[in-house]
């Protein structure tokens, strides 16, 4: 999934490309700024722009991290489950799964 097929098929905001843009490419990323450029969608919106399709059945909406092009999956339990590397965390607040995220994005 690219931030171009998203400028042309989900409703972002000049500011949110902006923010993006501004962090694609430098790895030198705080948490904050992966926090800031997460984008949920639906399951499915997320296949059809591309996206992995291999997510758990119980998986409802996606949030996309373009900073290191890693997803949190949001499942029906109220769970959020990211899995990097063969690594997973889960947990029922979106934020412990982002620092997983940020953590495992940056190795």
């Amino acid at each position: 999934m690219d931030l171009l097929y998203l400028r042309m098929h989900q409703p972002l905001t000049k500011a949110y490309i902006q923010r993006v843009q501004q962090h694609i490419g430098n790895l030198d990323y705080t948490f904050k700024d992966l926090q800031e450029t997460g984008l949920m969608m639906s399951s499915e919106d997320y296949i059809k722009s591309g996206g992995e399709t291999n997510l758990r059945s119980s998986c409802t909406d996606v949030v996309w991290y373009a900073l290191n092009n890693n997803i949190a999956q949001c499942l029906d339990s109220g769970f959020f489950i990211a899995d990097i590397n063969g690594v997973s965390k889960r947990s029922k607040t979106l934020d412990v799964v982002e620092k997983f995220i940020y953590e495992q994005g940056r190795n």
